[in-house]
Order: C-alpha cells, then structure tokens, then sequence
C-alpha cells in the first residue's frame, strides 16, 4: 500500500521540479527578451536605419493612396491627409540622408534641423526696426528649443 503512494509522491516532486525548472527557463528568456528590447531602445537610430524604415512606410503609404497604374483610389479632399503624410515621410527621409552623411543620429539630425528652424523663424520676425535684434532672436530660438525637448 505504501508502495503506490511513494510512487504518486515521488512522482509528484518530479513534476514540481519540472515545473520549476520550466519556470526558470521561461524567465530566463523573458530577461534576455526585455534586455535586448531595451538595448535596442537605448540605440538611438541611425540613418540608415531611419531611411529602411521611412521607405518602408513611404512605399505602404502609395499603395494605399495610389493604384499600380499611379491613379489616385480616392477623391482629391480625401487625399489631403495622405499627401500631407507623404510631404512629411519626404522631409523625414531627407533628414535621414543628412543623417547618414554626417554619421549622426536621426535623433540628433532631426533636433538639429528643429534648432535651426527656430533660428529661422526668430531672425526673420519683423519688428519696429524692421528686424528682430539677434540676441532677442538668439535667446527667443533656445527657450522654444528647450520647450522642445522637455516635450518631445
């Protein structure tokens, strides 16, 4: 009689040690998995990465607002939004040019060109004088530049 239940006890253990080690296994691998997805979110993108991805959503985007042909599948107000995506995948993967050219990050690149069309804009604001005066410029672009990344 004890015999069986030494067998059902033993074989209980057994299984709770496979378990176990299942367990073990499986967080494991969901350690390596999360670290490497952090790794890779701590990567900032490089250009050429950013210009594989931007193609690969500008080409997705053509299929769905033009035909094979290059006929437009829907009616010009309707288009407004897609082509306005376009437009912008266009200066992304213009920045993702720049980007690989000069061996920065996209991030960077883009943060650059985000400076640089604030400077733009503060030095060509009119004002009493004609022209905004530089430092007031200069000052007007960092503070729009730190709000920037503070919300970015």
């Amino acid at each position: 009689m004890s015999n069986p239940q030494n067998k059902s006890k033993f074989q209980a253990v057994l299984n709770a040690l496979e378990a176990k080690q299942t367990k073990k296994k499986a967080d494991t691998l969901k350690a390596k998995r999360t670290y490497a997805e952090e790794v890779k979110k701590a990567k900032p993108e490089t250009g050429d990465q950013a210009i594989i991805r931007l193609t690969k959503e500008y080409k997705s985007l053509m299929q769905n607002l033009y035909d094979a042909k290059g006929n437009p599948l829907f009616r010009p107000e309707q288009m407004r939004p897609g082509q306005q995506k376009l437009r912008d995948l266009e200066k992304q993967l213009s920045l993702a040019q720049k980007a690989r050219s000069s061996q920065s990050s996209f991030e960077e690149t883009v943060d650059k060109n985000k400076a640089g069309e604030f400077a733009r804009f503060y030095t060509n604001l009119p004002s009493k004088e004609g022209k905004i005066d530089p430092r007031k410029a200069l000052y007007m672009s960092r503070l729009s530049m730190d709000h920037y990344l503070k919300n970015k």
